[in-house]
């Protein structure tokens, strides 16, 4: 079976993938929200998602293995909201850009679903470490060990 990046086309194809995500929200109203939590210049943004895309999809392993998890990705992403609003325009310029693009039906479906299943991963990273803060700083109102 081809690996996604074999699917998509290659290095090439995940460079024009990746311009064409930033591309649509840099320009697109309904990214606005997400597109206010990056950087003016989005160069850096760009070479991360190329990097991080061609290794995750099974490219050349040109980003460190160790970050290819949600816990990692939650962990970079620690200042941005995860709520579902900004997910859904994340995966609004996923598919919008793979819609001008031309990517088929098939290839776009399971690259959106390696794309949902990625932030539903960092959310629940997200979820875990709030639950856990909350746990550490609970403080009961009765001392049992009295």
């Amino acid at each position: 079976m081809n690996s996604l990046f074999h699917q998509i086309g290659g290095m090439s194809e995940i460079k024009s993938l990746v311009n064409e995500f930033y591309d649509v929200m840099d320009s697109d109203p309904y990214t606005k929200e997400l597109r206010d939590a990056h950087a003016k210049i989005l160069n850096s943004a760009r070479n991360n998602l190329y990097r991080f895309l061609t290794h995750w999809f099974g490219g050349p392993k040109i980003f460190n293995d160790k970050y290819i998890n949600g816990q990692w990705l939650e962990l970079r992403h620690r200042h941005v909201d995860l709520s579902d609003k900004f997910a859904q325009q994340w995966l609004y310029c996923m598919e919008t850009a793979m819609d001008n693009l031309s990517f088929n039906k098939e290839l776009q479906e399971t690259v959106m679903s390696h794309q949902n299943t990625m932030i539903l991963e960092m959310q629940g990273f997200r979820s875990n470490l709030e639950i856990h803060n909350r746990m550490t700083d609970f403080e009961p109102k009765v001392d049992f060990l009295k």
